[in-house]
């Protein structure tokens, strides 16, 4: 628009009450306007701007985008929209600057709430993306990949990057395509689905995974499938924690123009700037009110007529509509601006600004998508999630929680973490959370947690650390309702536990007979001739008898579980005693090698025990013509290894691929169960187990379970 020198007061009336900061600038650099937003905006109420350099007035900016952009604007005449921090201030900006032949207009807004919340919000959702260790991705309705978290790359072996766009057909496994389809299909029209299937991965080998497929839902309609995978490879027979989160949060930038009109009230004519005429792509900068409103979107011009009414009114004129462009796209302006009276009342002119908020409305809309895509992930998860702060109080649950918990959320939200945990299981408990906020580690583990009811739900536990801002600000924790497969891996425990005792009756036997008939013969000398000495041997006696016994009976009694700290020293040592009798029949000595350092891990005892049991029993068997059986323990900086090696004729490579497979065994008349138990013992104690064999030199059985932590002392402060 053709703008007039009489329209000029006229506009710094518009600019001194416009809700934005507005200042302008000469080529010189020097303030010639600055509105009442802008001045309290830049903290200068006293003494003014006006006649001195921008540069002088707020130096720190000479070294930042305020000073680049608006070099640019001058230099090549073109208008910039940017975003910048002003330390000085601690004040995040939105600026759009305008250039002239006369210098330089600039608008700007103060912004920094809305910048703290998009970082944080982005951070605290993608924090459960991102450190999720399990495969988490989403599909569109035709089965390509549109996102995927970094474990993907370790299951399928492709980066991320390849991974995009993608269909997940070429992945499954020949034998599984057709129910794995129908899984997809079944997910996609909004049923969520939970289910074993086999891919295979960038080698061509075979990956075991199990998957939870989930509709993602935004505003009633699915437009997608969530997945989430375990590998279950080496663990296919034991319940996986599925962890799941996913937030995808977008960044949207407020990136809009900003166009002069004015409406000559008497003649109904409108004036457009170029630049408000290029935003509403109209071909003529004049013309009528019927003409401008033909512009506007047909459902937004009753809208936009009802505040054109109150703002002659005296009300003032700020209204959002939509523009219907030539080309079929539609465009959002906001547009701000008052109504100029003569002397007897009567309006004469209406004059403003249009700024272009397209891109600010989409972003508005993808961030309202990714909120109801979070929510959608959480609420339809078929396990239990929920954030705790730091001292362990709920911050939120899903509805799958609170069905495992039998509490609501209102209910949760005035509880701890601790007041659904059994007082055997808190100290434990404690421990997990401390190395999760403190180290930022990743937990995963069985035990029970004490139901509204009062009853025990036996859950897998994982636990994720929340990180903003680099720093671990509390943590994810996701239930999984284990009960009924607990019970069963129980049962099997007590079968195999009787199985290890019975067959170690005979040498207990052996080893119990031999002092009693010692304990026969002095009875018969003390009758004739009482010695001093007798007494000490027959009391001797009498303890190896109650030691063996003492053994048996905890290794046979049905025990509570309960994790506490134990050193493992007086452990093995029980252990190996028991066991002599066994080596004994079999001509096998037992040599321990105990580190002096007397390390300690938190375990149930007696499951350990019954490892050792089992472990030390296979060893004794597997040298039928006597031998040595070594037993080691060594603390080292992060765990503890203990380590049974045999001396007989080892395992070849294909047999100790298949241990811990259930009914696979190597023994005659064996069952595979023993090592079924041992192995899920140590994955419940965070542990892991190794065999090492060599065919005529034996084998060593190597574990490693995590070395009890003295407590850490953790600042909640801000920054430590």
């Amino acid at each position: 628009m053709n703008q007039r020198p009489n329209y000029v007061v006229r506009y710094q009336s518009i600019l001194a009450r416009l809700t934005d900061g507005f200042f302008a600038l000469d080529l010189d650099w020097k303030f010639t306007y600055v509105n009442t937003v802008a001045k309290r905006l830049l903290a200068h109420f006293e003494g003014g701007l006006i006649g001195r350099t921008i540069w002088d007035e707020f130096p720190e900016a000479v070294k930042s985008n305020f000073y680049t952009y608006y070099h640019q604007a001058i230099e090549e005449q073109t208008p910039v929209e940017f975003e910048e921090y002003y330390a000085p201030l601690k004040t995040w900006f939105e600026v759009r600057a305008y250039p002239s032949s006369d210098g330089l207009s600039v608008f700007f807004w103060d912004i920094t709430a809305k910048m703290k919340a998009r970082a944080t919000d982005e951070q605290r959702y993608r924090s459960l993306f991102d450190q999720n260790p399990n495969l988490v991705y989403s599909l569109d309705m035709e089965g390509r990949f549109t996102s995927a978290n970094p474990a993907a790359e370790k299951v399928t072996g492709y980066r991320v990057n390849e991974l995009l766009n993608m269909s997940y057909v070429p992945f499954v496994h020949p034998d599984d395509i057709n129910a794995t389809l129908e899984r997809f299909r079944l997910a996609a029209s909004g049923q969520p689905q939970t289910y074993n299937t086999a891919i295979l991965d960038k080698s061509g080998k075979t990956i075991d995974l199990n998957v939870t497929n989930i509709p993602i839902v935004v505003d009633g309609e699915i437009v997608g499938v969530y997945g989430m995978a375990t590998d279950i490879t080496e663990q296919r027979h034991a319940e996986q924690a599925l962890r799941e989160s996913n937030h995808l949060l977008g960044k949207a930038l407020q990136i809009a123009a900003m166009g002069v009109w004015e409406w000559e009230i008497p003649s109904g004519k409108v004036h457009l700037s170029n630049l408000a005429l290029e935003m509403f792509e109209a071909y003529e900068s004049e013309g009528t009110l019927e003409d401008f409103l033909e512009l506007i979107h047909r459902e937004d011009k009753q809208h936009v007529l009802q505040s054109i009414e109150r703002a002659l009114d005296g009300q003032p004129y700020e209204v959002q509509y939509r523009l219907a462009g030539p080309n079929g796209k539609s465009r959002v302006v906001k547009a701000q601006g008052e109504v100029v009276f003569d002397e007897k009342g009567q309006p004469q002119q209406m004059i403003g600004f249009v700024q272009d908020v397209t891109e600010a409305q989409m972003a508005q809309e993808q961030l309202r998508e990714n909120q109801q895509r979070y929510r959608s992930l959480l609420e339809h998860n078929p396990d239990g999630v929920c954030s705790l702060d730091w001292d362990g109080h709920f911050l939120e649950a899903n509805p799958a929680f609170e069905k495992i918990s039998g509490y609501t959320r209102q209910e949760l939200q005035n509880m701890s973490f601790a007041d659904l945990l059994f007082d055997r299981d808190i100290e434990r408990a404690r421990a997990i959370h401390e190395q999760t906020l403190v180290y930022g580690e990743l937990k995963q583990l069985e035990f029970q947690i004490r139901h509204k009811s009062g009853g025990e739900v036996h859950v897998r536990y994982t636990n994720v650390p929340i990180v903003v801002n680099g720093q671990v600000v509390g943590m994810y924790v996701i239930l999984r309702d284990v009960t009924d497969l607990a019970q069963t891996e129980e049962l099997l425990r007590k079968s195999e536990k009787l199985s290890a005792v019975g067959q170690l009756a005979a040498g207990v036997a052996h080893e119990i007979r031999n002092p009693l008939t010692a304990l026969k013969g002095f009875v018969h000398l003390l009758r004739e001739d009482p010695k001093p000495d007798y007494m000490d041997i027959m009391m001797q006696e009498l303890n190896r008898i109650e030691l063996i016994s003492s053994e048996m009976l905890v290794l046979a009694k049905p025990q509570i579980s309960s994790y506490q700290l134990r050193e493992l020293n007086p452990l093995l040592e029980s252990v190996i005693a028991l066991m002599e009798a066994q080596a004994n029949l079999k001509n096998v000595e037992i040599v321990a090698d105990l580190d002096s350092c007397r390390p300690s891990v938190f375990c149930e005892e007696t499951q350990l025990k019954q490892v050792c049991v089992n472990l030390m029993k296979n060893a004794i068997e597997a040298m039928p013509n006597g031998g040595v059986l070594n037993v080691r323990l060594k603390a080292l900086r992060t765990h503890v290894q203990l380590e049974f090696q045999d001396h007989g004729p080892g395992m070849r490579p294909e047999q100790l691929s298949k241990l811990g497979e259930p009914f696979y065994t190597t023994k005659e008349g064996g069952t595979g169960l023993g090592l079924v138990v041992v192995y899920k013992i140590i994955e419940n104690h965070q542990g892991t187990i190794d065999y090492l064999s060599t065919l005529g030199a034996g084998t060593t059985v190597r574990i490693a379970l995590p070395i009890a932590r003295p407590p850490a002392v953790a600042d909640k402060t801000p920054g430590n």
